[in-house]
């Protein structure tokens, strides 16, 4: 299929119109031949896959797609027609709701130019359709340009072995012929470990070789295994990648790559050191995968992510669900981003009750997302992912000030006095100054560091519990209560509870849920108590759900509960109406 302009003076425009819909193409055509400007020759076919098999067959100067909604065809289909007609300018038309794929679609060179269906006018499409046209030749002409004037090399210097240019023209060349003659064609990228180290260690003199050594055990696993069209490629530092250009399926991939695991299992020895440097392994499929160079490699590495979270000398094979999951996470993270500038999260309260009198004496402060689409999105569906990006920090500073201030805010009405208890992320808890924020910020609200209770989670503080030690005395110096969250989860020794600056223990719901059925979680809240109480420690039992479970609560003295027995996390208003009644 060629690009080229129409041969003869007063030729027709060859066009290739995508379109399922009668009437809409009906219109279109018509609209292009209005003005008489444009003679057009229109080939219509219904969809993507009809329009790569009539490629095949017929040449055409520009491809006109037209897309519906916000998931019609997606980009994979885009990409596989674009890379199947090089140099043929490709036109999206679409509605409002799919423009956001339209301009992926032309960001990512799967397209040339897009319109939008309700701003269509006169004209528009002709002079859209002339003007794809113009810019794909100029591009193709600068392109050509820049190869005769910089031939590009296309070895990798260090190890000879072909680069990514290569690599890339050799993929599209097999994709080409797997489609021709229905083959299936495998790409593994391969990470390598532990050479950066021994490379900014040791130097180039090391480095080097050692690459070069790398590269031929790599080069000769592949050769002893198969033949034919191959190809060993060094993409960048310490990435590589393998066309596998024609394979019977799966398990002929997947012994490939345990063959080249196994390659790496031996120490490589130079200067008479030896060297141990593992790889993994990420692996797409066509025509599973990807239908063109571009998106076999992106899935490819999706799937070499996921084997770095296996561990080292591990394969996985591209998983669309696992795509899903990747863009679903980047989407949340990228969301969580926006609702930090649009302020979209908001704090809830939970009383906690003193079990000797019944009367509510400090509430837990709870973070909650205001999403404009999803509405109130609860904490374990976005901390989680908050403490991965790192924008816990921004978050837990924020949840922090309002509730202080809002303690704050209550004494000035008049309401009674109470604590506010605020969870601290490891992170915050590792890679802040915690003492540093905490005083700033009782500083800027005027509330009393007595009236603030810190909770640090058990496994948090035994990650480091030499740090945690000086990090819980610097938050002591600073007046507020702390306290141990999710108590019995984790391992803290009996020394490091007497050496800990803590004021309370929180046993942890999970052991107060069965705690009136099962005689083991109650021996190990009674064993809790009694602990703690000897060391004059307080202790709050959380998720209190039934009257049952306050009884034995108030029999073993236990000295504060929550949980939904009392009342869920509610906002400030309902918070502050529970706080007038005491009870």
């Amino acid at each position: 299929m060629s690009g080229s302009e129409p041969s003869e003076p007063g030729a027709r425009l060859r066009l290739l119109h995508v379109e399922s819909d009668d009437q809409e193409a009906a219109s279109l055509h018509e609209m292009l031949t209005r003005s008489g400007r444009m003679a057009c020759q229109v080939t219509r076919v219904p969809d993507i896959p009809e329009a790569r098999r009539r490629a095949m067959r017929e040449e055409s100067d520009v491809v006109l797609v037209g897309l519906r909604g916000p998931e019609a065809h997606g980009l994979d289909p885009l990409r596989g027609l674009a890379a199947q007609v090089p140099g043929v300018p490709i036109l999206v038309l679409t509605d409002l709701d799919g423009e956001a794929l339209a301009h992926a679609a032309v960001q990512k060179g799967a397209a040339q130019d897009y319109l939008v269906r309700e701003q269509l006018a006169p004209g528009l499409l002709e002079q859209a359709v002339l003007y794809a046209m113009g810019r794909s030749r100029m591009q193709a002409a600068v392109r050509a340009l820049r190869k005769r004037e910089s031939p590009p090399s296309c070895f990798d210097r260090l190890t000879q072995l072909p680069n990514r240019q290569m690599f890339y023209d050799r993929l599209g060349e097999a994709l080409a012929q797997a489609r021709q003659q229905n083959r299936m064609v495998a790409v593994m990228l391969l990470n390598l470990e532990g050479f950066k180290l021994v490379h900014n260690t040791l130097g180039p003199s090391i480095g080097d070789p050692l690459m070069k050594s790398i590269a031929g055990r790599l080069q000769g696993s592949v050769s002893g295994l198969r033949q034919g069209s191959d190809l060993v490629s060094r993409l960048s530092g310490d990435e590589f990648a393998i066309l596998l250009a024609d394979t019977p399926g799966m398990k002929d991939v997947s012994r490939a790559a345990e063959s080249i695991l196994e390659a790496f299992n031996r120490p490589f020895v130079l200067n008479g050191l030896e060297f141990f440097i593992s790889t993994t392994i990420g692996i797409s499929l066509y025509p599973f995968d990807g239908m063109d160079a571009e998106s076999m490699v992106h899935n490819a590495d999706i799937a070499l992510r996921r084997s770095k979270e296996q561990g080292s000398n591990t394969h996985q094979f591209y998983l669309p669900a696992v795509n899903d999951q990747f863009l679903t996470r980047l989407e949340l993270q990228n969301s969580l981003r926006i609702a930090l500038a649009r302020d979209e999260f908001l704090v809830h309260y939970m009383p906690q009750i003193d079990v000797a009198t019944g009367r509510i004496v400090s509430m837990e402060a709870l973070v909650r997302w205001r999403h404009p689409t999803l509405g109130l999105v609860q904490p374990n569906d976005f901390i989680p992912l908050a403490e991965e990006s790192g924008l816990i920090l921004p978050i837990g500073e924020r949840v922090l000030r309002s509730a202080c201030a809002q303690i704050r805010e209550w004494q000035t009405a008049g309401l009674p006095p109470i604590r506010v208890s605020v969870n601290v992320s490891a992170r915050q808890f590792q890679h802040q100054n915690p003492a540093a924020l905490v005083s700033k910020i009782l500083q800027e609200t005027g509330l009393a560091p007595a009236h603030l209770e810190l909770e640090i989670t058990e496994s948090t503080l035994m990650k480091d519990a030499d740090g945690a030690l000086a990090t819980l005395r610097a938050l002591k110096e600073t007046g507020v209560h702390l306290a141990i969250d999710d108590f019995g989860t984790g391992y803290s020794s009996l020394s490091y509870l007497r050496s800990f600056p803590i004021d309370a223990l929180k046993v942890d719901r999970s052991f107060v849920r069965d705690l009136t059925t099962r005689s083991d979680d109650a021996a190990i809240v009674s064993a809790i108590i009694a602990m703690a109480h000897s060391l004059k420690l307080k202790v709050i039992a959380e998720g209190v759900e039934h009257e049952q479970h306050l009884e034995w609560l108030h029999a073993a003295k236990c000295d504060e509960v929550q949980g939904y027995h009392f009342s869920k996390p509610v906002p400030p208003e309902a918070a502050a109406r529970l706080l007038a009644k005491g009870k």
